[in-house]
């Protein structure tokens, strides 16, 4: 009898591990939707961080927008590179 109440009660806890990481799943995506997508950003030649975030205008504020940048790269340097992989954050419409 021990046996089958204790069976009973993993497989509750089972269900209500998965429950919980379904709702997971579920905000986690629409987080993404309202923040936007991620994409990775191959730097050009001449581009410069204030040149990509006036492309973005996430913000309507460029030196934020910069600032973003470098905090969605880890503190990225001011100096960028032609051929230098960055993230991106853009707007999903």
């Amino acid at each position: 009898m021990k046996d089958r109440s204790y069976e009973k009660k993993m497989i509750m806890i089972c269900i209500m591990i998965g429950i919980i990481l379904i709702i997971l799943a579920i905000c986690n995506q629409s987080k993404v939707k309202e923040e936007g997508a991620i994409i990775e950003y191959t730097v050009k030649q001449g581009e410069t961080l204030w040149s990509i975030a006036c492309k973005l205008d996430l913000n309507e504020n460029i030196q934020q927008t910069i600032y973003d940048i470098k905090e969605d790269n880890n503190n990225l340097d001011s100096i960028i590179y032609p051929g230098q992989v960055i993230l991106l954050k853009v707007e999903v419409k």
